[in-house]
């Protein structure tokens, strides 16, 4: 029943006592009949008040303020050694967070490396040539120049046999590969800026071409990696 209820309620549930049995008199005596007192009413949902209840103290408050302020003098005084905190990490994995600071979070990528290829070529200079070539973008949000590509040779076992890194905005021809000087062709993919200033001022959002080449490229050779890099 909704506390807006015209139903009354009474207090403690006592149902109220049955009219008292009253004579009539003559007509002469009669008297006007006095109504039965009035019950005092409450809505349904009204709470009786209820006298304050004083409150009492609890001694787990300083107790536990004392405890904590021994584990914060404890945990400081450990914190200063090594071996403290050794100790305390053990006890409270996660802790080292306080004195080494929040690990920051990972970067954003500045590049990303597009349509990569890799084949081989055979040269006067070299019957195994490794060609590798693509397009490196710039992701960040100011311009960038002297973008570098590092490339790694790996074995099966993922270990190195040769790492180079160029310049991108360089590009050689086939027919240079195959028939130019090595020392050459080596000298132009290391040219800061690139051909016609190509890694100069790359604007955001914007790719230019790469080529990496490796002469006498191993015949262990199974996989190869990259990495575009700041320029120097």
């Amino acid at each position: 029943m909704s506390p807006t209820s015209e139903t009354p309620f009474f207090e403690g549930n006592v149902t109220p006592p049955a009219a008292p049995v009253i004579e009539v008199p003559s007509p002469r005596e009669a008297e006007p009949i006095p109504a039965p007192p009035k019950e005092s009413a409450a809505r349904l949902g009204s709470p009786e008040p209820e006298s304050p209840r004083p409150r009492a103290r609890s001694s787990a408050g300083p107790a536990a303020a004392v405890f904590l302020a021994i584990l914060l003098a404890a945990g400081g005084y450990l914190g200063l050694t090594p071996s403290g905190k050794k100790t305390l990490e053990r006890a409270i994995p996660g802790v080292h967070a306080l004195w080494e600071g929040k690990p920051a979070a990972p970067a954003a990528p500045k590049y990303d490396l597009r349509n990569v290829i890799g084949y081989y070529e055979s040269g006067n200079t070299s019957a195994r040539i490794l060609v590798i070539k693509g397009q490196v973008a710039n992701l960040s949000q100011v311009e960038k120049s002297g973008i570098r590509i590092q490339a790694t040779l790996l074995d099966n076992t993922d270990a190195v046999l040769a790492q180079q890194a160029v310049y991108a905005g360089n590009m050689l021809s086939g027919e240079a590969i195959r028939k130019g000087d090595r020392d050459t062709l080596l000298k132009a993919l290391g040219n800061r800026f690139g051909e016609g200033l190509a890694n100069m001022s790359v604007a955001p959002g914007n790719a230019i071409p790469f080529m990496v080449v490796f002469f006498d490229a191993p015949a262990t050779m199974e996989s190869y990696k990259l990495e575009a890099k700041e320029g120097e």
